[in-house]
């Protein structure tokens, strides 16, 4: 399992605080789980992809492109 570099997508402590790491499933977001990562993301902040793909600075088409599956260039990019 390799741990994606730590690009946090929100400029909020909760994903840094070791203490609150443990309240979020997909945590480190890995190559392997990157996917869930972000559905989850969305769910817990309650923002839309579209705001997923402005903080990482990538396209949103791009980004549900990727989350669907879809992508036909290389993931580990978005991820």
């Amino acid at each position: 399992m390799a741990v994606i570099g730590a690009i946090n997508i929100d400029e909020t402590v909760e994903c840094q605080n070791s203490d609150n790491q443990k309240h979020w499933t997909h945590y480190p977001v890995t190559l392997d789980n990157w996917i869930e990562a972000c559905h989850e993301e969305k769910l817990k902040r309650k923002i839309s992809y579209a705001e997923i793909a402005r903080r990482i600075k990538y396209a949103r088409p791009s980004l549900s492109l990727a989350l669907s599956g879809n992508y036909i260039g290389d993931t580990k990019t978005i991820a």
